[in-house]
Protein backbone atom coordinates (compact mmCIF):
# COMPACT_ATOMS: atom_id res chain seq x y z
CA UNK A 1 0.00 0.00 0.00
CA UNK A 2 1.36 3.08 -0.98
CA UNK A 3 1.03 6.63 0.80
CA UNK A 4 -0.03 9.69 -0.91
CA UNK A 5 1.58 12.53 1.02
CA UNK A 6 4.57 14.59 0.56
CA UNK A 7 8.06 13.98 1.64
CA UNK A 8 9.94 16.12 4.48
CA UNK A 9 12.45 16.98 1.94
CA UNK A 10 9.30 18.04 -0.44
CA UNK A 11 7.81 20.22 2.39
CA UNK A 12 11.06 21.67 3.24
CA UNK A 13 12.14 22.85 0.03
CA UNK A 14 8.48 23.90 -0.21
CA UNK A 15 8.68 26.23 3.04
CA UNK A 16 12.75 27.67 1.78
CA UNK A 17 10.93 28.48 -1.40
CA UNK A 18 7.80 30.80 0.62
CA UNK A 19 11.11 31.96 2.72
CA UNK A 20 12.88 33.42 -0.03
CA UNK A 21 9.85 34.93 -1.32
CA UNK A 22 9.22 36.35 1.91
CA UNK A 23 12.69 37.86 2.36
CA UNK A 24 12.22 39.82 -0.96
CA UNK A 25 8.73 40.83 -0.70
CA UNK A 26 7.69 41.96 2.88
CA UNK A 27 10.71 44.85 2.85
CA UNK A 28 9.41 46.32 -0.77
CA UNK A 29 5.42 46.21 0.94
CA UNK A 30 6.95 47.76 3.83
CA UNK A 31 8.51 50.49 1.85
CA UNK A 32 5.51 50.81 -0.51
CA UNK A 33 3.45 51.25 2.60
CA UNK A 34 6.00 53.97 4.28
CA UNK A 35 5.87 55.90 0.61
CA UNK A 36 2.37 56.21 0.98
CA UNK A 37 2.12 57.29 4.07
CA UNK A 38 4.59 60.29 3.41
CA UNK A 39 2.66 61.00 0.28
CA UNK A 40 -0.33 61.59 2.32
CA UNK A 41 1.51 63.97 4.90
CA UNK A 42 2.80 65.89 2.09
CA UNK A 43 -1.08 65.60 0.42
CA UNK A 44 -2.91 66.53 3.78
CA UNK A 45 -0.59 69.32 4.43
CA UNK A 46 -0.90 71.32 0.77
CA UNK A 47 -4.52 70.90 1.21
CA UNK A 48 -4.21 72.56 4.62
CA UNK A 49 -2.30 75.52 2.57
CA UNK A 50 -5.17 75.72 -0.02
CA UNK A 51 -7.79 76.01 2.85
CA UNK A 52 -5.67 79.10 4.83
CA UNK A 53 -4.62 80.34 1.40
CA UNK A 54 -8.57 80.53 0.66
CA UNK A 55 -9.77 81.87 3.96
CA UNK A 56 -7.48 84.68 4.09
CA UNK A 57 -8.03 85.83 0.15
CA UNK A 58 -11.86 85.86 1.00
CA UNK A 59 -11.62 87.65 4.55
CA UNK A 60 -12.21 91.29 4.70
CA UNK A 61 -11.64 91.31 8.26
CA UNK A 62 -8.11 89.77 8.58
CA UNK A 63 -6.01 92.11 8.99
CA UNK A 64 -2.80 91.34 6.37
CA UNK A 65 0.63 91.23 7.49
CA UNK A 66 3.47 93.57 7.11
CA UNK A 67 6.79 92.42 5.79
CA UNK A 68 8.64 89.68 8.19
CA UNK A 69 4.80 89.53 10.25
CA UNK A 70 2.76 86.18 9.47
CA UNK A 71 -0.61 85.50 10.37
CA UNK A 72 -0.97 82.02 11.53
CA UNK A 73 -4.51 79.80 10.84
CA UNK A 74 -4.73 76.64 13.34
CA UNK A 75 -5.81 73.63 11.48
CA UNK A 76 -8.98 73.29 14.18
CA UNK A 77 -9.88 77.09 11.96
CA UNK A 78 -9.73 75.43 8.89
CA UNK A 79 -12.26 73.07 7.05
CA UNK A 80 -10.35 70.10 7.54
CA UNK A 81 -13.17 67.55 7.65
CA UNK A 82 -11.74 65.47 4.65
CA UNK A 83 -8.34 65.26 6.76
CA UNK A 84 -8.63 64.75 10.18
CA UNK A 85 -7.26 61.44 10.79
CA UNK A 86 -3.47 61.36 9.44
CA UNK A 87 -1.94 58.11 7.48
CA UNK A 88 -0.22 56.49 11.03
CA UNK A 89 -4.61 56.70 12.26
CA UNK A 90 -4.23 59.45 14.81
CA UNK A 91 -5.90 62.53 14.58
CA UNK A 92 -3.85 65.64 13.64
CA UNK A 93 -3.05 68.06 16.35
CA UNK A 94 -5.10 70.83 15.47
CA UNK A 95 -4.13 73.25 17.90
CA UNK A 96 -1.03 73.07 17.35
CA UNK A 97 -0.79 72.10 13.25
CA UNK A 98 -0.73 75.35 11.40
CA UNK A 99 -0.35 77.83 8.10
CA UNK A 100 1.78 81.04 8.68
CA UNK A 101 1.09 83.25 5.49
CA UNK A 102 4.26 85.46 5.95
CA UNK A 103 4.34 88.54 3.37
CA UNK A 104 8.10 89.43 2.46
CA UNK A 105 7.57 92.44 1.18
CA UNK A 106 6.33 91.68 -2.73
CA UNK A 107 4.05 88.54 -2.22
CA UNK A 108 2.47 86.41 0.39
CA UNK A 109 4.01 83.03 1.37
CA UNK A 110 2.87 80.20 3.20
CA UNK A 111 4.78 77.77 5.70
CA UNK A 112 2.73 75.20 6.50
CA UNK A 113 3.38 72.44 9.95
CA UNK A 114 0.98 69.80 10.14
CA UNK A 115 1.60 65.87 12.83
CA UNK A 116 -0.25 63.41 14.22
CA UNK A 117 -1.12 64.03 17.90
CA UNK A 118 -0.05 60.78 19.01
CA UNK A 119 2.60 59.40 16.60
CA UNK A 120 4.34 62.89 16.33
CA UNK A 121 5.21 62.54 12.78
CA UNK A 122 4.29 64.71 9.79
CA UNK A 123 5.63 67.55 7.81
CA UNK A 124 7.51 70.15 10.11
CA UNK A 125 6.76 73.59 9.56
CA UNK A 126 8.23 74.54 5.90
CA UNK A 127 7.86 76.69 2.93
CA UNK A 128 4.93 75.29 0.83
CA UNK A 129 6.70 75.63 -2.60
CA UNK A 130 9.04 72.90 -1.07
CA UNK A 131 6.37 70.21 -1.08
CA UNK A 132 5.65 69.79 -4.40
CA UNK A 133 10.25 69.25 -4.97
CA UNK A 134 11.10 65.38 -5.54
CA UNK A 135 12.89 65.35 -2.57
CA UNK A 136 10.31 66.83 0.16
CA UNK A 137 9.31 63.20 1.19
CA UNK A 138 12.65 62.56 2.26
CA UNK A 139 13.46 66.26 3.33
CA UNK A 140 10.51 67.53 5.60
CA UNK A 141 9.20 64.52 6.61
CA UNK A 142 9.97 63.81 10.13
CA UNK A 143 9.49 61.76 13.44
CA UNK A 144 8.80 63.45 16.36
CA UNK A 145 7.52 66.55 15.68
CA UNK A 146 6.83 69.03 18.05
CA UNK A 147 5.16 72.56 18.09
CA UNK A 148 5.58 75.02 20.95
CA UNK A 149 2.47 77.04 21.92
CA UNK A 150 1.87 79.37 19.07
CA UNK A 151 1.26 83.16 21.00
CA UNK A 152 1.29 86.44 19.33
CA UNK A 153 4.33 88.25 19.39
CA UNK A 154 6.34 84.85 18.98
CA UNK A 155 8.59 84.39 16.62
CA UNK A 156 8.13 80.80 14.56
CA UNK A 157 11.13 79.34 12.63
CA UNK A 158 11.99 76.48 9.96
CA UNK A 159 14.31 75.49 7.72
CA UNK A 160 13.49 78.43 5.06
CA UNK A 161 10.49 79.87 6.95
CA UNK A 162 10.72 82.38 9.65
CA UNK A 163 7.81 84.82 11.04
CA UNK A 164 6.60 86.78 13.62
CA UNK A 165 2.86 86.36 14.80
CA UNK A 166 0.90 89.57 14.55
CA UNK A 167 -2.36 87.67 14.51
CA UNK A 168 -4.09 83.78 14.90
CA UNK A 169 -7.13 82.41 13.67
Amino acid sequence: MKSRGFTLIELLATLTILGIIMAIAVPNVMSILDKNKRTTYLEDAKKLVTQAEYKFRMSQSIDKPADGECVVFRMKSLDVSEIKKGPEGSLYDTENSFVAIRYNGSSYQYGVLIYEANKKRGVKLVNSEKLNEETAMMNYINENITSSAISLGSTISGEDFSCKVVNII
